[in-house]
């Protein structure tokens, strides 16, 4: 067994690792507009995808190069994007509730239709490539089939806005969070209703799952981090709730040590929390969509969709240590 003194010693070599031994690249995504609600990275993290205005580009990330654009299609602000796993196609939808899904690699529109009566505020892939589920401001959430392209569900379960939809990487469930408060999780294969998830108390704007598949966690307006073990959706348990930041959460996500979990707010705030500490830095523009990045394990960087300052990339190593 390990003495106490060498775990704390290694948990400061960690520590000082994720903070400290970081480039100081910190940069700007070019974009034509300063307000970006979504962004998205590929399953390899090698490329960025950014709803761009009426436009979605998608840019090799460490070297800023423009990969493809794709254009024509839009006539209305573009809020909600999604790659599939294997980099094959590309899913965005816009104020007018216009969904349209791209070829990857051409930039050509594959098919576009009107799915949604209202805004389409979030849109995602199932891991596995076979579903494409969309969640709009008329309350619905939408399940289609990828191969046919047929609407095989529609669920009308939240009460107002469906903010976000995330599937869990290597199972069935899918899960929606909403104006209403409520978290559902749902069981894409039986397209059903599985649970609902009532820890908030107001605006549920983004929900994330562990890359293992094991931890759902939401947050919201209310401040509230509240996570949830699935690993058996017969039982699923409460796992923690904290509240964090201060005004709106609007974005959670996990690196993939599904550990280290980044916030960004409605006040220009992101928070990443580690295993062995925190560290804050305020963008001073509302913070849309915060993802985390890394090219090699350790040097962390989180690239924000703003509302105000296009996409911002921080180095952890440029945050405040709390």
């Amino acid at each position: 067994m390990q003495k106490p003194t060498f775990r704390l010693f290694l948990t400061l070599v960690i520590f000082f690792l994720t903070v400290g031994l970081l480039t100081a690249n910190t940069f700007k995504i070019p974009t034509d507009s300063k307000i970006i609600y979504d962004i998205r990275f590929s399953s390899g993290g090698e490329a960025l995808a950014v709803a761009d205005g009426k436009t979605i580009k998608v840019y090799h990330f460490e070297n800023r190069e423009l990969l493809n654009e794709f254009s024509g299609v839009h006539q209305t602000q573009v809020m909600a994007i999604a790659l599939s796993a294997d980099s094959t196609l590309l899913a965005s939808g816009d104020r007018s509730g216009l969904l349209v899904l791209w070829d990857l690699e051409s930039g050509e529109a594959i098919r576009q239709w009107q799915a949604h009566e209202d805004i389409i505020l979030s849109v995602d892939f199932s891991h596995d490539g076979e579903h494409l589920g969309t969640a709009g401001a008329d309350n619905k959430v939408h399940l289609f089939d990828v191969a046919s392209l047929e609407n095989i569900a529609t669920f009308t379960d939240h009460t107002e806005d469906v903010t976000v939809i995330r599937f869990q990487p290597g199972g069935s469930l899918m899960a929606t969070g909403g104006g209403d408060s409520k978290v559902m999780l749902y069981d894409r294969n039986k397209r059903v209703l599985v649970q609902e998830l009532t820890r908030h108390t107001n605006w549920v704007r983004d929900l994330t799952f562990t890359s293992d598949g094991t931890t759902l966690t939401s947050t919201g307006d209310d401040r509230l981090v509240a996570s949830w073990n699935i690993t058996d959706p017969q039982n699923i348990r409460a796992r923690s709730g904290v509240k964090m930041l201060s005004g709106w959460n609007t974005s959670v996500d996990y690196f993939h040590d599904n550990q280290t979990l980044l916030l960004g707010s409605i006040n220009g705030r992101i928070h990443i929390q580690t295993s062995v500490g925190k560290m804050t830095h305020k963008v001073r523009k509302p913070v849309n969509k915060a993802l985390l990045w890394s090219n090699d394990g350790i040097t962390l960087y989180a690239v924000l969709a703003t509302r105000g300052r296009g996409v911002q990339i921080i180095s952890a190593s440029d945050m405040k240590v709390n």
